[in-house]
């Protein structure tokens, strides 16, 4: 939980929800207007704003 911290110095902070139900918290980069990229087992993950993404794991992401 100690990268909710860095919210404060504005870094983006968002959370995943895995196919197994387990909730990660992560930091995501700004891809375009719609889009966000984020890492997933050392690959770049892009996250759309309708909460899916394009990975093989992460079934939904949100803001924190």
């Amino acid at each position: 939980m100690w990268r909710k911290m860095f919210k404060f110095f504005g870094a983006k902070v968002i959370y995943t929800v895995d196919y197994d139900g387990e909730v990660r918290i992560r930091f995501a980069n700004k891809l375009s207007y719609d889009r966000w990229t984020c890492y997933e087992l050392d690959k770049k993950v892009v996250l759309f704003k309708d909460g899916s993404s394009s990975g093989k794991y992460i079934k939904n992401w949100g803001y924190l």
